[in-house]
């Protein structure tokens, strides 16, 4: 087995950037705190909290289509309730630059949870 370690990539002549000709990494994720302050991310230019347990993530970057898969998961709940689930809404409410999710808990009703971790794979246009 090989191991690459490496702080620098450096391009052949030593000053152009370096391009890779495939890319397999998520091109956005978020740590979010009930939909209000994000805590981490990459690719995020801002979220919106739409009411309880519905928000949406916009984009810094625009992704080349809407076939794109967000995974997530949360943490605690704002509202004292146990964990629930979260899920993406469907692809006719996501664009290239934002997606919508929303939480419940067990119950089935919507809330808010202490912590949101998404990530997309994607292209980037």
């Amino acid at each position: 087995m090989s191991e690459l370690r490496t702080d620098t990539i450096t391009a052949s002549d030593g000053t152009s950037a370096v391009t890779l000709t495939k890319q397999s990494a998520a091109k956005h994720w978020i740590n979010m705190d009930a939909g209000q302050t994000i805590n981490g991310s990459i690719n995020t230019s801002s979220i919106v909290d739409n009411t309880t347990g519905d928000h949406a993530v916009n984009l810094a970057n625009a992704l080349s289509d809407i076939h794109y898969v967000v995974t997530g998961s949360n943490i605690g709940s704002v509202s004292g309730l146990d964990s629930g689930e979260s899920f993406v809404s469907s692809g006719d409410i996501n664009t290239t630059t934002k997606y919508e999710f929303k939480t419940r808990h067990n119950g089935g009703s919507y809330y808010d949870n202490g912590v949101n971790q998404l990530h997309l794979n994607g292209d980037l246009a």
